[in-house]
């Protein structure tokens, strides 16, 4: 009754009360008092009018009815269309987050590399100072050897050269007067000079 109520007038209600009213109730609302058949109400016929409402609150039923069914599917239409683009989210989210789970997979890989290539290059940098230094070491060596070897030619060279004279010198001297020099540099295995080694 309260849906009725809510599509009628009140004119239309009370037509609607008093048509599914019983004739004992259309008595017991009688005021009057006396003469009962002087206030009996004689009996209308009113179906064709309350047909008619019945028909037009039919009518409005129905087309509540399928305003809310159009209201019910538009909403699970909504729903579906949200929870679609909820799950595509969710996959485009957990695709990103692989991605990036990959992309620093790598480059935790690449860091391990260049840290291993960066100890490879320090043993290398540190066994090829080693090197040089050694190799500096040796040239170091090796210059002084020549250094002194130059000097000793050089005296040798010296030597040679005063040898030379002194043996002009012989030669312009009496036959018998030979000088402890000569003998020292005519003799074998003696030396000469300033202590050089007679080659």
């Amino acid at each position: 009754m309260a849906l009725v109520e809510v599509h009628t007038t009140q004119e239309q209600q009370r037509t609607l009360t008093g048509f599914a009213a019983t004739p004992e109730e259309r008595v017991d609302n009688l005021t009057a008092l006396g003469d009962r058949d002087e206030h009996v109400k004689k009996y209308a016929f009113k179906s064709e009018a309350v047909i008619e409402l019945l028909k037009q609150l039919h009518q409005r039923f129905e087309a509540d009815l399928l305003a809310a069914v159009k209201a019910e599917t538009n909403a699970v239409n909504a729903y579906q269309l949200a929870a679609a683009a909820r799950a595509n989210e969710i996959s485009a989210t957990q695709k990103a987050k692989g991605n990036k789970e990959g992309a620093a997979s790598e480059a935790q890989a690449a860091k391990t590399r260049a840290d291993e290539d960066l100890i490879s290059t320090q043993a290398d940098l540190a066994a090829d100072s080693a090197l040089l230094s050694q190799t500096e070491q040796k040239c170091s060596t090796k210059e002084a050897q020549w250094a002194e070897r130059s000097k000793t030619r050089a005296q040798e060279l010296s030597a040679m050269e005063a040898t030379g004279g002194s043996r002009g010198m012989r030669s312009r001297r009496p036959a018998g007067t030979a000088t402890s020099l000569d003998r020292t540099v005519d003799g074998e295995g003696g030396t000469l000079p300033n202590g050089v080694q007679r080659p």
